[in-house]
């Protein structure tokens, strides 16, 4: 029988009330009170270190739940639980519990001290993000400020509904639309994507994702209330096959749609602390969801249109994710997290690169100046995002093409948009370098990959006629770019992601990932 491994807790002390509580950077659970046979580790040492039950038996009375029998003092002693806790919404406590659970909350590592992060503890396709955005929200005022006044009752006996309620689920269409953003007039279609929801749960032929995503294409300013209500949908929803269901709808919107910052972190919010839940049937299309949510915010853009065939198939990416082009890197390397588990670069990109070399990139005049042919390359795309590899028997020109668009379609370059001014700010200095190695993890290496496989093709430049120039111009914006409505910002910002990749191919020392190490892949 294998053997139970030992949880490990980490001390942190709690700001505003100066209580410790332990922290399990696993299974993202924490208490007050230290576990029986678990490992304490000091975060900032990371040394076990021993602690004194009973000077913490006060704090852990403190935050203990009143027993049913303490009928008398349970109110005033939950009030004062409520509050002596790090804050948690949860807007309806469960009825029956045993004690030892009582004294834990889901807390999310962001709210401890950031420097306190236990690295070696997250997996490498979890952004350190995720732990931020799972940062408990007030909900109630969220509410109340972004949605609708809304009454229930009869004529004579109106009462208007907490706005934090309408985020609860039910099946009453007379609320919509809950965001004060979403314009009255787009109501209909507001009752449409709800009608829907409900008719997807209820498994009816006619409701297909695809379905969906035709309505928010076609009606853009609802993409907000949609969210909202896939949300609505899962929040006390009493029937869990249909919450599982809801959640891949959650994934089909995400793939597509960015939401508007007004409600991007209550969206992040939901999507991260499902993805660093336990559920077993929800956390992994949580994880994707997140991954892909964020991609499509950071490029602000929606993906485009895509077959219906493939659209309703992405539930099933949970299972068999084909996603390659146009999806985030993490996705990437999440789907590769069992094949290739030591793998920090897209298994993808170093296949293509091998076949690229076998088919005689090196010795190919112009080699990716070649733009292929559009169609083709349109048809190789489709085939590789539906699990085809069709592209190992295209055209050399074809495949040049293609290996640029899998750049092109990335949702952000490898050196993230939020980090552009910094990395500015390095060129000036001289200190690229410095600022490439404190990159994410994924980010890093795959761009060092990209770089030694460039470092490579020029060498044959008197053959090929591409030399560091012309590489850098063409994989430049995969590198670092921003978005903006300013065409000089823009061109500025070409221009940085030209210059930092010459520089890059001319003085990077890739040999830590290019060629890339077999034990990656092993």
């Amino acid at each position: 029988m294998r053997k139970k491994r030992t949880e490990r807790y980490y001390l942190f002390t709690d700001e505003k009330t100066k209580k410790m509580f332990f922290h399990n950077a696993v299974t993202n659970v924490v208490t007050w009170f230290p576990p029986v046979d678990s490992v304490i580790i000091d975060p900032q040492t990371l040394k076990t270190v021993t602690i004194d039950l009973n000077a913490l038996q006060e704090a852990y009375n403190a935050c203990k739940q009143p027993t049913h029998h303490d009928v008398g003092k349970k109110r005033e002693r939950y009030l004062a639980r409520k509050a002596s806790l790090p804050i948690y919404n949860n807007p309806v406590p469960p009825k029956n519990f045993h004690d030892r659970k009582l004294t834990l909350v889901k807390l999310s590592t962001s709210s401890l001290d950031k420097n306190q992060l236990i690295l070696q503890e997250i997996p490498i396709y979890l952004p350190t993000s995720i732990f931020q955005d799972s940062t408990p929200i007030d909900i109630r005022s969220f509410a109340a400020e972004k949605f609708n006044t809304r009454y229930r009752g009869s004529f004579f006996n109106k009462k208007e509904i907490p706005p934090d309620e309408l985020l609860l689920f039910d099946t009453d269409s007379s609320v919509l639309p809950i965001l004060k953003s979403t314009p009255s007039s787009l109501q209909k279609q507001c009752v449409e994507v709800f009608n829907f929801i409900i008719n997807y749960c209820k498994q009816s032929a006619k409701a297909q994702p695809n379905v969906l995503v035709e309505l928010l294409f076609k009606e853009r300013s609802i993409i907000n209330e949609a969210y909202i209500l896939l949300f609505k949908f899962i929040r006390n929803n009493p029937v869990n096959e249909n919450i599982t269901k809801v959640w891949d709808l959650i994934l089909v919107v995400c793939t597509f749609f960015p939401a508007s910052p007004e409600i991007q972190p209550l969206v992040k919010y939901y999507l991260s602390t499902e993805a660093l839940g336990t559920k077993a049937n929800i956390n992994t299309t949580a994880k994707i969801a997140y991954f892909r949510f964020c991609a499509r915010c950071a490029s602000r853009e929606a993906f485009h249109v895509q077959s219906a065939q493939w659209i309703n198939f992405i539930p099933m990416h949970v299972y068999q994710d084909t996603f390659i082009c146009g999806a985030p890197l993490l996705e990437l390397i999440f789907s590769q997290r069992r094949s290739a588990p030591k793998c920090t670069i897209p298994l993808f990109l170093h296949r293509f690169v091998n076949i690229l070399l076998s088919k005689g990139i090196e010795s190919t005049e112009g080699n990716f100046r070649a733009t292929g042919d559009k169609a083709q390359v349109d048809a190789l795309v489709e085939d590789i995002n539906n699990g085809k590899e069709t592209y190992k028997n295209a055209k050399i020109d074809d495949m040049a093409g293609l290996f640029k668009r899998w750049f092109a379609d990335l949702p952000e370059p490898f050196i993230p948009m939020s980090m552009f001014e910094k990395l500015v700010k390095a060129q000036k200095e001289n200190k690229i370098i410095e600022f490439i190695n404190k990159l994410p993890r994924v980010n890093h290496d795959t761009l060092g990959y990209l770089v030694g496989f460039l470092q490579q093709i020029v060498k044959s430049a008197d053959v090929t006629k591409m030399g560091v120039v012309q590489c850098s111009m063409l994989f430049g914006p995969n590198v670092a770019r921003i978005i903006t409505d300013d065409q000089t910002i823009a061109k500025d910002s070409a221009n940085v992601g030209k210059d930092v990749l010459t520089y890059l191919i001319k003085n990077w020392d890739t040999k830590f990932i290019y060629p890339l190490p077999v034990e990656y892949i092993t």
